[in-house]
């Protein structure tokens, strides 16, 4: 076992401290940007790019991409979200940070997750830097019993995720199990069903937004 070498001041520690000794992950920022359907207030759209690069090239995905070393993960949202829609909210919320292992082929990487509602009569969407398309998905919940669907349709394009709610023992808040997802890229059908849940909830407190 190697014996820690022992420092007088930080300046010394940080001097001799290699940071490339322990793994790091990539932080990347994604955004879910929610409106409500137009003469339908109780039903709601999200915001969908379609990837131009790979990994998942030509599958949709929130909008989003790598955070900068000069920046924050709320910067890199905002950034990523005007470079690939935009469309700039006035406000996001956090919704919750996505770190599971495997959930991005390139390797280790953790994602701090957003979302925003704004009203899409306003917002000019239009496609840029990694993004080959970007459009609204209205979005409506289908089934029965503990296997539901979630249906995102724009035109002719339909997603479909079928997910349940997972009540685990160490946990107050219900988890969301995805058993099977068409179309969307990465783990963007998970986070989707937790921004979807949590706007809705805003939405409930919150009727005049």
């Amino acid at each position: 076992m190697d014996q820690k070498q022992e420092f007088e001041t930080e300046e010394e520690f940080l001097k001799a401290y290699k940071p490339s000794k322990y793994p790091r992950p990539s932080v990347t920022a994604d955004v879910a940007v929610f409106s409500k359907v137009p003469a339908e207030e109780d039903d709601l759209q999200v915001l969908l790019i379609r990837r131009k690069n790979f990994p998942c090239r030509d599958m949709f995905a929130l909008p989003g991409g790598f955070t900068n070393p000069d920046e924050t993960v709320d910067q890199a949202a905002e950034r990523e979200l005007m470079e690939e829609t935009g469309v700039k909210p006035a406000l996001m919320m956090q919704l919750r940070t996505f770190s599971e292992p495997g959930r991005d082929p390139r390797g280790w990487t953790v994602t701090g997750t957003y979302i925003a509602l704004v009203d899409a009569a306003t917002c000019k969407v239009q496609a840029g830097d990694d993004a080959k398309d970007a459009r609204w998905f209205r979005i409506s919940l289908e089934g029965e019993g503990p296997l539901q669907e979630m249906v995102l349709k724009n035109g002719e394009d339909e997603l479909v995720i079928r997910w349940e709610k997972v009540q685990e023992e160490t946990k107050v808040d219900p988890s969301f199990k995805v058993a099977e997802q068409q179309g969307l890229a990465f783990d963007h059908s998970l986070i989707l069903l937790y921004a979807y849940s949590r706007i809705k909830e805003i939405l409930r407190q919150h009727p005049d937004l």
